[in-house]
């Protein structure tokens, strides 16, 4: 799974801001498909684990085309060979865990300052790669994973998310139906539409206003209008626990 969520400040001057972001994730997605199906592979003390090595992979990818731009990536790896999730993150874009009606984990955001966080990109000023938060935590059966861009973040608490999927999830036991992927794009949209309606307020209270408001020192209130992302993944059973991640 992964989010990237790119610069669109860079539209001023005349670069595409998404095709930096799209490289990215098509570059992360073709280095984790050379490993199939399986176990993630062991490596020795010292050795980048996977998702390190496809960020830094979708990174040098990028960059060898010549493309120009910024942007934030969240990749995540659900292995359920081990029942281990891994994960490496850059910037304000981000990932929890869901388990049991609570957010069993929470990517912390990265940022220089206020409002910029660390990129990915071109310029001199961008983040290197290897300043990927990097992190790998146990799932078990039932746990969901929703990753987004700072502008489901900024505009939805922790609690929110985590009531909407635990809502959704009541709902398709109640209706007899499985935890699919027509229950994942459902949750997804779901929360893009509830993040975009509190992005439009001028009135509610959300984790940027309280940011704002804290960091400006100014009474600050509504959303934040940003681009919004939502992945979300279900972890349903493993295949073999106990395998080394």
């Amino acid at each position: 799974l992964g989010v990237a969520d790119g610069v669109r400040s860079w539209e001023e001057q005349g670069i595409d801001a998404g095709k930096y972001s799209r490289s990215l994730i098509e570059a992360a997605l073709a280095h984790f498909d050379q490993f199939g199906d399986g176990p993630r592979p062991t490596r020795e003390p010292g050795e980048l684990s996977v998702v390190e090595e496809v960020v830094q992979r979708a990174s040098s990818v990028t960059a060898d085309a010549g493309i120009q731009g910024s942007s934030t990536l969240c990749v995540v790896h659900l292995d359920g060979h081990s029942a281990t999730l891994a994960a490496a993150n850059i910037g304000d874009s981000g990932f929890m865990l869901i388990r049991g009606g609570k957010v069993a984990y929470r990517s912390a955001q990265q940022e220089h300052s206020f409002g910029c966080p660390f990129q990915l990109g071109h310029h001199e000023a961008a983040s290197p790669a290897t300043d990927a938060q990097v992190c790998r935590i146990p799932v078990e059966p039932g746990d969901t994973v929703v990753l987004g861009s700072d502008g489901l973040f900024d505009n939805l608490s922790d609690a929110d998310i985590a009531d909407e999927a635990t809502g959704m999830i009541s709902q398709f036991a109640q209706e007899g139906k499985n935890r699919d992927k027509a229950m994942a794009r459902k949750l997804a949209n779901n929360l893009v539409e509830r993040a975009l309606t509190a992005s439009l307020s001028r009135s509610r209270d959300t984790p940027f206003s309280k940011a704002a408001t804290e960091e400006l020192g100014l009474v600050y209130r509504g959303g934040k209008q940003d681009d919004i992302t939502v992945v979300v993944g279900l972890f349903n059973e493993a295949v073999r626990v106990g395998l080394p991640p």
